[in-house]
């Protein structure tokens, strides 16, 4: 039953002439009774919404004593900090979010903003340690600076088609982020936009960016592979790639650009390749077909175009199409495909079964000589048909693959999903402040960002102030307790000798129980801060 409590002046509810301040469902709507208008914001309360727990739900209007409230928007830092809510669904309808509206939400995992909102606030879901999934509608044309700053946890994010710009430090600090496909309409990348990405492996830049600022990728050190289709080379300086190991990351530019980017000052430093490699289908020696295709392009995608031929490819009488040669596989250069035609009785049909824990679910006819990729590619088509429990996940086949040399059968082997957590403790001033079960194997920089996050929400002692953690971040295997290290406010923190540093490597050190990261040349404590 839903809750509806209007406050007087005295219990903390403002009423004035033609405004009111009302709390429905634990949230707390600033409300214009004279255009019926509501708009979110903080509770009155120190822990700001520190009572509200899980799911939760921004409607579109409430209704009054019969009169319905439109909501409008969600103020700066109506949630900041609301420690346990875990998941956030905006209905349509609502235009605004303000600054750093969801940001510090240790617990909070999803959100989903519908295309109704315009106007997103700096900074308004940064911070978030546990968010893993961050839906935003396909309209959403600006995305402001550090919207998602800090969310150590977002392995992936869909960008909206209709987007132009990425504002600064947009997704500065997402260590586990893994790849980046800007879409079509994209024209600016701000500055260290995806800045200490390290995990970013491949980068996808449209032929309509036309900025890229400053630092937007540095310290992406696991930046591999980036595809950028515009066909003059942008006008980048060497920050916008600071610190990423240029010459071992491939850039795959238009075909017509190739010697432009070889030449240019900053793009020269890539390992530059064609972006475009042309596969050619060949018949009784002759091309029956031929296209160009991306390098990177799967297999899958070549071998839908080989079945096409094969449905076309003329035949002489008693011979019949085997294979093709070479073995078709992913696109990385130009290739031509021969057509293996043989004798029709030189051809021998093996069947191949697939079962699941042991259990027989479907079989497949294959000529015997075909490679191992043609049964990789029906048992991957096996795995995404067959159903298992949701706690269940595949692990392995046994045997192992192999190419057809006779009947065979193939197990998929399921076992249950480790579901082991932990818990991970934070103590501050001799008294846990904050406690989050983690799953087994969870990465160390998630809980680095659950102890930042900590660190910059808690209550200090007068006087005394945050110095660092007592011991490093490990990946989680078992509990664990952090516990903080302060100081007096003004007091310094020594300098580790300048003959430990280093101009182009990162690495922590424990000297004297205190923690340090040096990286570039520079000395940092525990939370980032430059020494």
């Amino acid at each position: 039953m839903r809750k509806l409590t209007l406050f007087l002046a005295a219990l903390c509810c403002a009423v004035m002439a033609n405004a009111a301040v009302m709390i429905i469902d634990g949230i707390y709507y600033d409300v214009d009774l004279f255009d019926k208008t509501a708009t979110v914001i903080k509770s009155p309360f120190f822990d700001n919404y520190g009572t509200l727990e899980g799911k939760i739900i921004i409607p579109a209007n409430f209704v009054i004593s019969g009169q319905t409230y439109t909501v409008t928007g969600i103020e700066d830092e109506a949630f900041h900090n609301a420690q346990k809510i875990t998941s956030v669904a905006i209905s349509n309808g609502i235009t605004s979010i303000g600054a750093n509206a969801f940001s510090a939400c240790l617990l909070l995992d999803s959100v989903k903003v519908p295309a109704s909102v315009t106007s997103i606030g700096e900074g308004a879901f940064s911070n978030n340690p546990a968010l893993t999934h961050a839906l935003f509608a396909n309209s959403l044309e600006v995305i402001p600076d550090k919207m998602l700053y800090n969310c150590t946890s977002l392995a992936s994010f869909t960008m909206p088609s209709a987007l132009i710009s990425i504002g600064e430090q947009a997704f500065a600090k997402c260590p586990s982020l893994k790849s980046i496909v800007l879409p079509d309409n994209v024209a600016l990348v701000g500055k260290e936009a995806f800045k200490e990405c390290l995990a970013l492996h491949s980068l996808t830049i449209p032929a309509s960016v036309a900025l890229i600022d400053n630092e937007a990728f540095s310290e992406c050190v696991s930046l591999k592979y980036i595809v950028c289709r515009v066909a003059s080379p942008l006008a980048v300086n060497q920050q916008v790639f600071y610190h990423v190991d240029c010459p071992n990351v491939m850039l795959l530019v238009p075909n017509q650009s190739l010697e432009a980017y070889k030449a240019y000052s900053v793009w020269k430093n890539f390992a530059v390749k064609p972006l475009n490699y042309d596969i050619r289908f060949v018949v009784n020696g002759a091309t029956a077909y031929s296209v160009s295709m991306e390098y990177g392009t799967p297999a899958a995608d070549v071998k839908a175009e080989a079945r096409l031929v094969e449905q076309q490819m003329a035949v002489p009488a008693g011979m019949v199409f085997k294979h093709w040669n070479p073995e078709i596989t992913d696109v990385t250069v130009s290739r031509a495909y021969e057509a293996v035609i043989e004798p029709a009785a030189t051809v021998t049909k093996c069947s191949i079964k697939f079962y699941a824990n042991g259990v027989f679910k479907t079989s497949f006819q294959l000529d015997e000589g075909s490679p191992k990729s043609e049964v990789e590619y029906l048992a991957q088509v096996f795995l995404d048909q067959v159903w298992m429990p949701s706690d269940m996940e595949f692990k392995y086949w046994e045997p192992a693959l192999a190419p057809v040399t006779d009947n065979q059968s193939y197990n998929a082997v399921y076992d249950y999903i480790d579901q082991n957590s932990y818990p991970i403790s934070f103590v501050i001033n001799g008294e846990t402040v904050f406690t989050v079960d983690l799953k087994y194997g969870t990465e160390d920089w998630v809980v680095e960002g659950y102890a930042n996050a900590v660190a910059n929400g808690a209550v200090y002692p007068e006087g005394m102030t945050f110095k660092d953690w007592d011991k490093y971040f490990d990946k989680v295997t078992g509990p664990e307790t952090y516990t903080a290290r302060l100081r007096p406010i003004g007091e310094g923190i020594d300098t580790p000798d300048s003959s430990d540093k280093s101009d182009s490597s990162s690495r922590k050190l424990l000297r004297n129980g205190v923690l340090y990261i040096e990286r570039n040349g520079k000395t940092y404590n525990a939370l980032g801060q430059a020494l």
